[in-house]
């Protein structure tokens, strides 16, 4: 009798020692990690609590934070990690989750250059590693009820001074599986103060195809500047992007990938690196018709701009559009320059179509700073519509209309072609526009100001390489020179009297000139 109590005195130990083991594993686990976690990752951790739910084969860990190298910042941290195994599928080799759920994670990346924040946790390359050449079966798995809650994302360029961040970061992705046919995937989160990104996508396993629908609104673009300054002289660039995009891709053919929808982009402005405000809209809109990677083909719908503003400044050196292109052609040119020693493969070409591009109520400023006083001139009200832009078309038409200066009008229509750019046809008008606006050029170039005066003139043009006919009808009306100005730039000739000679009776200059001949002569001028 004596020896059964004492055998169950044993085994109630026994017991007691496991269930006590299995108490305090969690925390002996959470401290190994915290107190080991230098060694095992390189890294400090902390862990605020760490549960093991036997009953339910799940683990909770709270309040992780993963610090920098320095020990000090944290790179990583949540509020809470919850995994829920389903051990009953191991029998048949298959490894199955419950549920995994990600609560207020938050990341920053920083990048300085080639050089990342979380280098150091990346396993290093092992020279001496040998392929496994062994043929392995593939890997049997289950993960369902996948969410990620209010996460944040930082990333910081210190070489670039730019910094995005993504907040409010979901995710729900309901089921994974290796013999899943088809996968369904949800994440929607913010981007700067205002801007929401969301994202839809299907992935059909069994013909290896998949679709996001991606969706933008109010997308601050000025985080992007930064990367624009190798090509562009610009010191900000703003604006707020909004888009609806299906893209449409095949998991094995990575390249062979086809985007179509819609995008705008409002308060659009972008400031040169003198602080001028160069470009501006309201709001710019695009419809995507097919993009396609695998074909390089970029097909668009309608884009239009809606009260564009432009600025074009000219100075002795170069005009503000020159010098903001600059470090584009700068580039260009150094890259042509650089020796070329690869083979020359054969590529495929760039298709693009554009259906129509459109101008609502634009404005171009133009300003010249060269002269003795400045001349400013704006073409306002600015209406344009090109229609079939593609690299293959032989037929462009474009019209236009826009008032001078408030008062004339320049009207017209082109007709030019891709395919033979000697080919081209104009008809175009400048009515009464005031030639008083120009007074800072004769100043400069005759020493007289112009004090009244009204410009007139119709353009015909048909062209080819084989054929030219042009007509110009040109008519001032009352022009009137102001006393002779101290100009010291003007030039030594009788300009005002070769154009008081010109006047008729009824004091107009009126005359045509017209052009023909065949530009493929050599004799042709």
């Amino acid at each position: 009798m004596a020896r059964v109590k004492k055998r169950y005195f044993v085994l109630g130990i026994f017991a007691f020692l496991i269930v006590a083991i299995l108490f305090f594993l969690s925390t002996i686990t959470k401290d190994y990690l915290v107190k080991n976690s230098e060694k095992l990752i390189g890294r400090k951790l902390t862990i605020g609590e760490m549960h093991f739910n036997y009953a339910k084969v799940a683990v909770q860990v709270k309040d992780l934070v993963l610090f920098e190298a320095n020990q000090t910042d944290s790179f990583a941290s949540f509020n809470e990690f919850y995994i829920n195994l389903n051990p009953w599928t191991l029998p048949s080799s298959e490894y199955s989750v419950s549920e995994i759920r990600l609560v207020n994670p938050r990341i920053q990346v920083i990048q300085d250059g080639e050089k990342f924040n979380f280098d150091s946790l990346m396993p290093k390359e092992d020279s001496l590693a040998v392929e496994d050449t062994t043929r392995n079966e593939a890997l049997k798995f289950t993960i369902e009820n996948i969410q990620l809650v209010n996460g944040k994302v930082v990333y910081n360029d210190l070489q670039k001074k730019n910094q995005v961040e993504m907040k409010n970061l979901n995710l729900n992705l309901p089921l994974i599986s290796w013999n899943n046919e088809q996968s369904n995937l949800g994440v929607d989160f913010m981007m700067g103060e205002k801007g929401k990104v969301n994202i839809q996508a299907t992935v059909d396993n069994v013909n290896k195809k998949y679709q996001i629908d991606l969706a933008t609104q109010d997308i601050q673009i000025q985080p992007i500047t930064g990367y624009m300054t190798d090509y562009f002289d610009v010191k900000s660039l703003n604006g707020l992007l909004t888009s609806n995009l299906k893209i449409v891709g095949d998991m094995n053919e990575v390249i062979n990938i086809s985007v179509s929808g819609k995008g705008s982009i409002t308060e659009l402005s972008v400031i040169d690196g003198q602080s001028e405000e160069i470009i501006s809209s309201p709001k710019i809109t695009a419809s995507l018709k097919d993009i396609n990677l695998k074909t390089f083909h970029f097909g668009f719908g309608k884009i239009e701009a809606n009260e564009p503003k432009i600025l074009i400044e000219i100075a002795k050196e170069m005009t503000n559009l020159e010098r903001f292109l600059l470090p584009y052609f700068r580039n260009d040119s150094i890259s042509s320059a650089a020796p070329q020693t690869a083979t020359p493969t054969e590529s495929t070409p760039v298709t693009y179509s554009i259906d129509t591009i459109q101008v609502n109520n634009g404005l171009v400023a133009i300003s010249d700073k060269t002269l003795n006083r400045p001349f400013t001139y704006e073409l306002n009200d600015l209406n344009m519509t090109m229609t079939g832009l593609s690299e293959s078309a032989d037929q462009i038409p474009v019209v236009f209309i826009t008032k001078l200066n408030n008062r004339g009008e320049l009207s017209g229509k082109t007709v030019w072609s891709m395919v033979d750019m000697m080919k081209l046809e104009m008809e175009a008008k400048v009515k009464r526009m005031d030639l008083m606006s120009f007074s800072p050029y004769t100043e400069y170039y005759v020493a007289s100001p112009i004090k009244q005066g009204w410009f007139n003139y119709e353009l015909g043009l048909k062209m080819s390489t084989t054929l030219l006919k042009n007509t110009n009808k040109v008519k001032v009306e009352e022009l009137e020179f102001g006393k002779r100005t101290k100009d010291t730039s003007a030039m030594k000739v009788p300009v005002r009297l070769g154009l008081y000679l010109m006047k008729d009776a009824n004091d107009l200059i009126a005359f045509d000139i017209p052009v023909e001949g065949n530009p493929s002569e050599p004799k042709f001028k």
